[in-house]
């Protein structure tokens, strides 16, 4: 028995650690870039310095991005026996494989918007036990009604739990003003570049808040 995704690449996910480690390596470029933006530095030197650790961190981004899509290549997920095996089609090989009797305590991940955008659901479970215990994302599944029943796995229903719309409008309104005022100081008269760069190393610090309220707008599943 087979499921496809599609082409989306999952397996053996990012872990936590994983996401801090990347999280603590761009606020680390930030800071770093701070440091030589906000002083008395000639507007060349801010410029170019600001294009370098932009450079950076976009190089950075796209090895990771490289990095992921060549390691998690699309997957199907098969069950023989009592097995469940997510098969890597690109490399004709499995990935990983798991007793469907030892998935525990899964549940629908309700913080990824394109799992709401698109109708696909992605699912978080706990595989294996002791040195070789692991939390694995299981998505996005289009048909994800027969990715559970298929694979046994415990999940009283697919849907999801609505969002806050209040705090979402709010988070979207403030990603409209940072915008409209980018626009603005880039079309205008009103600043100069190296303004404009400390402004935007600066923006980091305004990012992280919103993405936090961003996610306060996802209500946790009863």
């Amino acid at each position: 028995m087979a499921i496809s995704l599609g082409g989306a690449p999952v397996g053996p996910d990012r872990t936590h650690r994983g996401r801090w480690s990347r999280r603590t390596g761009f606020f680390v470029v930030w800071l770093v870039g701070l440091g030589l933006f906000v002083g008395d530095a000639a507007g060349a030197v801010v410029f170019g310095s600001g294009i370098a650790v932009l450079a950076l961190y976009l190089g950075a981004l796209a090895v990771n991005i490289a990095g992921f899509a060549l390691t998690y290549a699309p997957i199907e997920y098969r069950r023989y026996g009592d097995r469940l095996v997510a098969y890597d089609t690109w490399l004709d090989a499995p990935q990983w494989a798991a007793s469907v009797d030892h998935l525990r305590d899964p549940s629908m991940v309700h913080t990824r918007l394109p799992d709401r955008a698109f109708g696909t659901r992605t699912i978080e479970l706990t595989t294996g036990f002791g040195n070789d215990e692991t939390e694995r994302f299981v998505g996005p599944v289009a048909d994800r009604e027969a990715l559970v029943s298929a694979f046994d796995v415990p999940i009283r229903s697919t849907d999801l739990p609505p969002m806050n719309r209040r705090i979402a409008a709010i988070v979207i309104g403030i990603g409209l003003v940072v915008g409209v005022g980018a626009v603005a100081w880039l079309a205008g008269p009103w600043g100069s570049t190296g303004d404009l760069v400390q402004s935007l190393v600066l923006l980091p610090f305004l990012v992280w808040p919103t993405w936090l309220l961003w996610r306060r707008a996802y209500t946790e599943p009863e």
